[in-house]
């Protein structure tokens, strides 16, 4: 049976993934804050994983459980932070923030799994970003650190 690794699966895009692998027959490890969204999907293949991904010890738990479940094929890293505020009146700590939780942390998650995702030679990242990337502040106004 194939494996995904999906972060910030308690609701929107992440939930909807969770529910599309499972009708597709995967096993599938939902890791977010909010395990409680989560009560209603109800499958003998999900595996719920309550974690921050900020946190390194609960990338750590991430990766023990993932090594039960090797190989993982698919790590979709849907977890982030939104910031919506004027770009004047961004301080340091919350743009540390955004960047934490919508970079760095996927990035650590990723070195953290690799063995996971090459041991079965077919490992797959995807990472959900935002439009506001590509579209910028003029139409996502207060978004600029989120965006960029």
């Amino acid at each position: 049976m194939k494996t995904a690794i999906i972060t910030g699966a308690s609701g929107g895009i992440g939930k909807e993934l969770v529910k599309l692998f499972l009708t597709n027959n995967w096993k599938v490890l939902a890791v977010s804050r909010n395990t409680k969204a989560l009560e209603d999907v109800k499958h003998k293949e999900l595996i719920v994983l309550e974690a921050d991904i900020n946190k390194k010890e609960d990338r750590e738990k991430i990766e023990k459980l993932a090594d039960t479940l090797s190989p993982i094929e698919v790590l979709i890293n849907n977890a982030g932070k939104l910031l919506n505020k004027p770009f004047s009146g961004i301080d340091e700590k919350e743009l540390a923030e955004v960047y934490s939780a919508n970079v760095f942390a996927p990035f650590h998650l990723i070195q953290r799994l690799l063995p996971q995702l090459i041991k079965g030679d077919r490992g797959h990242v995807v990472n959900i970003g935002s439009m506001g990337g590509f579209q910028g502040s003029v139409k996502f106004a207060g978004l600029t650190a989120y965006s960029s």
